[in-house]
């Protein structure tokens, strides 16, 4: 009889933890419904970016667990210009030269976008994709 009873409060609390889930995980249950979800559209640039010159690939030093890789932008019409290396944001000296990008020597594809602002704040964005071989 007294494992009946744990059984029972075993089984009462499984089902008061199923509702607790339910409500906290379910579709509509946390969220702030004002928010707005509408997508912002950015007006295209009139800067054109002119230089972007990445590797496709680099090799990985024995034993690093990075590498260095040089990257060439220029843009003309350009206010400014931004390098973002896997989300990362590498520092960029006006909107012509070379920088240098520390990418994770792994399996994976590296994302290198670069993005050229012209006056008015409209954003002109190539992308390129560069591996690390192992």
């Amino acid at each position: 009889m007294r494992f009946a009873g744990v059984r029972r409060s075993l089984a009462l609390l499984a089902i008061g933890l199923s509702v607790v889930f339910t409500c906290a995980c379910g579709s509509g249950g946390g969220g702030d419904a004002s928010a707005d979800t509408t997508p912002t559209t950015v007006e295209p640039g009139n800067a054109k970016i002119t230089t972007f010159v990445v590797p496709a690939a680099v090799p990985c030093p024995t034993g690093s667990t990075f590498v260095t890789v040089p990257v060439q932008y220029a843009a003309s019409g350009a206010d400014r210009m931004k390098l973002l290396v896997d989300g990362r944001q590498v520092k960029l000296d006006g909107t012509q030269g070379e920088a240098k990008a520390d990418v994770h020597c792994d399996p994976l594809p590296h994302t290198f976008v670069v993005v050229a602002y012209d006056s008015a704040g409209g954003r002109t964005v190539e992308q390129k994709l560069l591996n690390t071989n192992l």
